[in-house]
């Protein structure tokens, strides 16, 4: 069946309150509408893979990195044609890319080790 074609009919299917539930938990665990998750299960496609909950404080930090990382680029651009005149400002950028090289690594790994953990 086309994925994008109009879904006009209605189909409705008696169940217990239990079954229910379990469906809506599974669908939420999935983070997809209950149609979707049915649907899923029905047309017997391949099973929605569980989607892992981020560390919020790894979220924090990331966060906190991009903010700090838009505040240079932002001054970078508006300071832009006086760094180009600078030649000792060369060697500063050289150590803000060596930096921004060390967090992103950092970054890597932080990520690989959430990957191996279970949600």
């Amino acid at each position: 069946m086309d994925a994008r074609a109009k879904r006009d009919t209605r189909f409705e299917l008696r169940c217990s309150f239990e079954e229910l539930e379990a469906w809506r938990d599974a669908a939420q665990k999935h983070r997809v509408p209950l149609a979707r998750y049915v649907r899923v299960c029905l047309e017997n496609r391949p099973r929605l893979q569980q989607t892992r909950q981020a560390d919020p404080a790894l979220i924090r930090q990331l966060a906190a990195f991009g903010n700090n990382l838009n505040q240079i680029t932002r001054w970078a651009n508006a300071h832009q044609k006086g760094w180009q005149n600078l030649e000792p400002g060369k060697e500063e950028i050289a150590q803000i890319k060596k930096a921004l090289g060390d967090i992103r690594n950092a970054l890597e790994g932080i990520l690989q080790s959430q990957e191996g953990r279970e949600p």
